[in-house]
Order: structure tokens, then C-alpha cells, then sequence
């Protein structure tokens, strides 16, 4: 007999903040909306999708098209962010790439959804978005990590 351990990493929504985002992506693009929309369906529904993200081994999966990695500037903050970049079916690139952190802490596991980055917005960290990000974070009581 063995014991299983299963780690589900919850979804969690920062604050309004993300909706005014969405929002602004609908202001221009109900395709790029919707396809949001569903995409954060299916974050919500697959705990093996959550896991991967969580532990930052996602690069470039094919269905639904995904590319996840650590924002560089965020170690040297202590933070633990990632940005997901998202493709349609068709291969055209969206326009936000989604901002997320990751609390590791047992019984706090989660997967923070922070924002929806504008693509041109280049991972500024002094940014107005990024400031936002880092805020929000810290809000939540999400663990940084030691600033290297």
C-alpha cells in the first residue's frame, strides 16, 4: 500500500484589475475576448495544465498553443511571476500575454492570475502594468523569494 499526495494548485483571480483587462481586450477584439474567456474555462477545469504551470515546465504546447516562462525581472524583485504567451488555432498570436505567480506554500497553492500584459508593454518592470503586478502580489500574501 502507498500513499498518493496530490497537489492541486487553485486558480485565483488578484482582483478587478483582471477583468478591467479583459474588458480592454474585448474593446478591441471580441475573438481575442472570447478565446480568453475560454481559455481561462479550461486553466479552471484542468488540474494537469495548473500543475505544469506551476512548476515552470511549459514550453510551446500544442493544444491549446502555449508558451510559459519565468519573467526575467521578477527574481531579481524576489517575485515568482511568469507570463504565458497564447496562440488561436489558427497560429495567429493574441495581443496580452497572461501574468501570473505561483504560491508554492502547502495549504496555499494556487496559481494567481495578476493581469493580462499588452504585447507591447516588452516586460518593462518599471511600467506602470508591472508596478500594478507587483502590488497586487504582495497584497495577496503571496511568498516572494530571496532576491538573488
Amino acid at each position: 500500500m502507498h500513499n498518493d499526495i496530490v497537489i492541486n494548485y487553485a486558480l485565483r483571480w488578484a482582483n478587478d484589475a483582471v477583468q478591467q483587462d479583459l474588458d480592454k481586450v474585448y474593446e478591441v477584439s471580441d475573438a481575442n475576448g472570447m478565446y480568453l474567456d475560454e481559455l481561462f474555462d479550461f486553466l479552471e477545469e484542468n488540474m494537469s495544465v495548473r500543475l505544469a504551470l506551476a512548476e515552470g515546465r511549459f514550453r510551446q504546447l500544442k493544444d491549446p498553443r502555449f508558451d510559459a516562462s519565468l519573467i526575467e525581472w521578477s527574481k531579481h524583485w524576489g517575485y515568482n511571476l511568469y507570463y504565458l504567451k497564447m496562440w488561436h488555432p489558427d497560429g495567429a498570436l493574441l495581443p496580452v500575454r497572461l501574468i501570473y505567480a505561483v504560491n508554492h506554500q502547502p495549504a496555499q497553492q494556487a496559481i494567481w492570475i495578476l493581469g493580462l500584459m499588452p504585447r507591447g508593454d516588452e516586460y518593462d518592470e518599471q511600467s506602470e502594468f508591472a508596478k500594478r503586478i507587483r502590488r497586487d502580489y504582495d497584497d495577496h500574501g503571496i511568498p516572494r523569494w530571496r532576491a538573488q
